[in-house]
């Protein structure tokens, strides 16, 4: 996670990704890992870089619903949310409409 980590600092998206197959993530409930949840900010956030919106969201709906105490004050988290919501054409689903809301952006 560290790797990544260093990896996005230096811009290598397809690196982070690369990297993030390799580690194991806990599928389901409810867990209390910050290095865990940092590192899934990294991924969504190279998943933003390559215009992949879809997996980025489905990220951040995960971190919402497994460690939302840890996913709102997250600046990372606004700005990969910012971006997607700029990207649209169309008006917001359901789904990015409630993270919008969640990170108190302005949707």
């Amino acid at each position: 996670m560290k790797r990544a980590e260093a990896v996005m600092i230096t811009g290598d998206a397809r690196g982070v990704l690369r990297l993030a197959e390799k580690i194991s993530q806990p599928r389901t409930g409810r867990y209390r890992s910050d290095n865990l949840s940092r590192h899934l900010l990294d991924v969504t956030s190279a998943h933003t870089t390559l215009r992949d919106y879809h997996d980025a969201t489905s990220i951040l709906v995960h971190l919402r619903k497994n460690s939302p105490e840890w996913l709102r004050p997250q600046r990372k988290a606004k700005d990969v949310l910012l971006t997607i919501v700029q990207s649209r054409k169309r008006s917001l689903g359901q789904e990015l409409r409630g993270l919008a809301d969640f990170l108190d952006i302005s949707a």
